[in-house]
């Protein structure tokens, strides 16, 4: 509008300069003429000028405009971009990273939680020599001992657990779920419902870890060694179905369960092996917090902490059926200590086996401990552990999950590991190297420990593991 009048303006002043012209010619050319004439060129001057000015304001403002209008876009692209973060897909739900990858309802009203674990191990097993009679050509018998090293890279765990709350941050839920390292398969390990009564009680439905020996109830992705002890191996109840009340306090926790025993992991009501099962367990927190017992390190800047733990387990094993069971009597104390980047665990377990009026069920008494002890060398960053384990058969290997007894001749077995860690993200990344020397033969294979069944002592094996656990 402003450049259409200021050219009508133009125009008209240099018609009327036009029209003088002719009338002045007319007359006699004069002073007064030139004079007039001057007059309406300086006009039309101050007139360009005056119209170079406001066509240069003009040209100024709407780029100014136009400026201003391309960073309000901008800032609302950034807004909406932030918007749909905060709100997936406008829905009104949350996500992040905490912990452990979530989402959530922007109420709070409900939650899931994602986790990964993988655990990639390098074992070299250099202990199963055995010593076999052969005969030569003469046809003599000769003593040939077999060296049969073995080594191999697995994944020992690969898992993803999903959990979290639904309706109510008080009914909570996990589905865990892990893939064989031998075949692949996918298979459940925790699925359970849980509902938090008061402040104080909770209870639990599903399947499981059963509170009982202290390695167990600390994570496969928290522990020092490459692997739990061969103790564990011997007396655990592992994973059952059942229900479990719990009951906290800021000094006390305690939890008593009603299973299905040890042999129920993953099957239905009719194929275990256990008419029913019972399992308590209490901790009694001395010094410290509760999650410092989480794991076993001494992290840098932990206060003292101290807790005495215990647990028992009693297993009524089927009869009638065509096959009777034994029952069993399990029983652990356990004492954890952590003081300046030092750490301790001693753990004594024993199980008692009885007949259930069966002369073909053998009664053996059996008992394990295990001390562990560790430090951090750098600060949160190197730490060295080593372990030692008396385990006493009575005369069979028998542990609740597998149901078998088998006839040993060395009734005890000594382990000694030593090793380290390397933590470049504590827990959630690190690098395990450990030694697991076994001084007495094995009565049976432990290959998740990284041992074979061997009738000789001194078998040793070399364990290496780096773990993502996020």
């Amino acid at each position: 509008m402003l450049t259409h009048t200021v050219s009508f303006s133009t125009t008209v002043l240099i018609a009327l300069a036009l029209t003088a012209v002719p009338c002045l010619a007319g007359e006699t050319t004069n002073a007064d003429t030139l004079a007039e004439l001057a007059h309406l060129r300086a006009v039309v001057n101050r007139q360009q000028q005056q119209i170079n000015r406001l066509l240069a304001q003009s040209n100024t403002q709407w780029l100014a405009e136009r400026r201003t209008q391309q960073v309000q876009d901008i800032v609302r692209a950034l807004l909406a971009d932030a918007d749909n973060r905060a709100s997936l897909l406008q829905s009104d739900v949350t996500a992040g990273y905490g912990k452990h990858f979530f989402i959530a309802s922007e109420d709070a009203a409900f939650l899931l939680n994602t986790s990964i674990k993988l655990q990639l191990r390098y074992i070299y097993n250099i202990a199963t020599e055995d010593d076999v009679i052969t005969e030569n050509d003469t046809g003599d018998e000769q003593l040939q001992r077999i060296d049969d090293d073995e080594f191999g890279f697995e994944f020992r765990r690969t898992e993803i657990a999903f959990s979290g709350h639904v309706f109510d941050p008080r009914l909570t839920y996990k589905v865990k779920l892990q893939a064989s390292r031998s075949s692949g398969t996918v298979s459940a390990d925790d699925i359970y419902i849980g509902y938090k009564l008061s402040d104080d009680w909770r209870l639990r439905l599903g399947q499981f870890k059963v509170p009982f020996l202290r390695e167990f109830q600390v994570s496969s992705g928290r522990q020092q060694a490459v692997e739990r002890s061969y103790v564990n191996h011997v007396f655990n109840i592992n994973r059952s179905q059942g229900v479990m009340l719990s009951f906290r306090q800021p000094n006390l926790q305690a939890d008593l369960m009603i299973h299905d025993g040890a042999a129920s992991k993953n099957r239905n009501f009719a194929s275990d092996r256990t008419n029913i099962a019972l399992a308590a367990r209490g901790q009694w927190l001395l010094a410290g917090k509760w999650k410092q017992f989480k794991d076993y390190a001494a992290w840098d800047g932990e206060p003292l902490g101290v807790m005495l733990g215990g647990a028992l387990d009693w297993e009524n094993g089927e009869d009638g059926s065509g096959v009777d069971q034994p029952d069993a009597l399990s029983y652990t104390f356990d004492l954890s200590i952590e003081v300046r980047r030092f750490n301790v665990l001693l753990a004594c377990i024993a199980q008692h086996v009885f007949d259930n009026d069966s002369p073909a069920i053998p009664e053996p008494d059996q008992r394990g401990f295990v001390a562990q002890v560790g430090v951090f060398v750098v600060p949160d960053k190197i730490d060295l552990i080593a372990r030692y384990e008396h385990v006493d058969l009575d005369g069979f290997f028998y542990n609740l999950r597998d149901g078998e007894f088998d006839q040993v001749e060395d009734d005890s077995i000594e382990l000694l590991t030593f090793g380290g860690n390397y933590y470049f993200k504590k827990h959630n990344a690190k690098l395990t190297i450990d030694v697991v020397w076994v001084m007495d033969p094995l009565p049976t294979n432990a290959t998740g420990l990284g041992l074979l069944k061997s009738s000789n002592d001194d078998q040793v094996s070399v364990r290496t593991q780096f773990q993502l656990y996020f």
